[in-house]
C-alpha cells in the first residue's frame, strides 16, 4: 500500500464534511468546518474554487442516489435493506471522473462510497 492510498486527500476530507451539508443557507458553515480540517490535518490552504467543485459533485450524487430505481446506475435492490451493490459504484465513479476529471478515481470511488452511506442507506 503505498503512502498516497494512506493519507487523506484535501479533496476527500473536504467532501467528507460537504456530504453532510443539506440546505443552500449552510455553505458558510460548512466552508468554515472545511477551512479548520484542512488546517488541522494539514492537507494545504482551502482553494473556494476546487470547493465549488465539490460541491456541484456531492449535489450531483445526491441527486443520482435519492433517484433510487430510476438512477442509470441503480442495479436492484439486493436484500430487503438498502445495499451498496444496489447500484453499479464502478460506473458511477467512471461516469463522476469524466464528468469532474480534477478529482481522482481513487478520491472519487471513496466520495461514492461515503455518499452511498449517508444518500441512500441511512
Amino acid at each position: 500500500m503505498s503512502n498516497d492510498d494512506v493519507r487523506e486527500s484535501s479533496d476527500y476530507a473536504a467532501f467528507a464534511i460537504l456530504v453532510y451539508e443539506f440546505a443552500s443557507d449552510e455553505a458558510a458553515k460548512t466552508n468554515q468546518k472545511i477551512r479548520n480540517a484542512l488546517r488541522r490535518k494539514q492537507l494545504g490552504p482551502y482553494d473556494s474554487v476546487r470547493i465549488d467543485r465539490l460541491r456541484a459533485l456531492k449535489n450531483e450524487l445526491q441527486r443520482e442516489l435519492r433517484s433510487g430505481a430510476s438512477s442509470l446506475f441503480y442495479r436492484g435492490a439486493t436484500s430487503t435493506l438498502g445495499s451498496p451493490e444496489d447500484f453499479d459504484q464502478a460506473r458511477l465513479v467512471d461516469d463522476l471522473a469524466v464528468r469532474f476529471p480534477e478529482f481522482t478515481k481513487h478520491d472519487l470511488g471513496r466520495m461514492v462510497s461515503i455518499a452511498l452511506y449517508v444518500d441512500y442507506l441511512r
